[in-house]
């Protein structure tokens, strides 16, 4: 019987795990997540300026454990700035 759950949230599309999975430990499924993340970006990057990507991981009692959020936004400055400062 699966231990977890890895339910993914892309922009407005839900994609529920039905299989679900064994993981080993926190670290190995903190891994996976972030594995999932890495290649739904690659092989569907983000449409328009802005998209958000979460992950949530529930146990078999259905409880949420972990999440994970990604969010993309992409937008030019109505004027240029003299310094830029990344937050």
């Amino acid at each position: 019987m699966p231990d977890y759950f890895v339910h993914v949230r892309s922009g407005w599309r839900r994609y529920r795990d039905q299989r679900g999975r064994n993981l080993k430990d926190r670290a190995s499924g903190e891994a996976y997540v972030i594995k999932m993340i890495q290649r739904i970006v690659q092989d569907h990057p983000p449409e328009g300026n802005e998209h958000e990507l979460g992950v949530i991981v529930q146990d078999a009692a259905n409880r949420g454990i972990y999440r994970a959020k990604l969010d993309f936004i992409s937008e030019w400055a109505d004027e240029p700035q003299e310094k830029v400062v990344i937050q």
